[in-house]
């Protein structure tokens, strides 16, 4: 992309930032293709003390608004026990959303989450 021009310029003003909660997005159901966080989510929910309830309604929110074939990926994931952690939340939610996910590793010391939406 041209960084000046007619182009950059309309680019950057359909650019759209929204600001809210992990656990309560505020977008309509089946909205993105796509979703990221390289950092907020889930390192957010873990560093600074995130229930599970706070993990569940986050994974939950963030299945709910991706469309059918739309993929999250979210990161980073630093510990084992932060992914097995993950991992059996994201294996409770499968009995109400359809979803796959893996942990795809990011770099030598950390992995990442990636849903898909069925």
């Amino acid at each position: 992309m041209e960084m000046e021009g007619e182009g950059y310029t309309s680019y950057v003003a359909s650019r759209v930032a929204a600001a809210g909660l992990a656990q309560r997005l505020p977008f309509r159901n089946a909205s993105f293709d796509r979703v990221t966080s390289t950092w907020a989510f889930p390192t957010c929910l873990y560093d600074c003390g995130g229930s599970n309830g706070a993990h569940v309604d986050g994974y939950s929110e963030i299945l709910r608004v991706l469309k059918p074939g739309g993929m999250a990926r979210l990161g980073p994931l630093r510990s084992l026990r932060q992914i097995e952690h993950t991992d059996t939340i994201l294996r409770e939610l499968e009995n109400g959303v359809g979803f796959s996910f893996t942990f795809p590793s990011v770099n030598s010391t950390a992995k990442a989450i990636e849903l898909v939406r069925v």
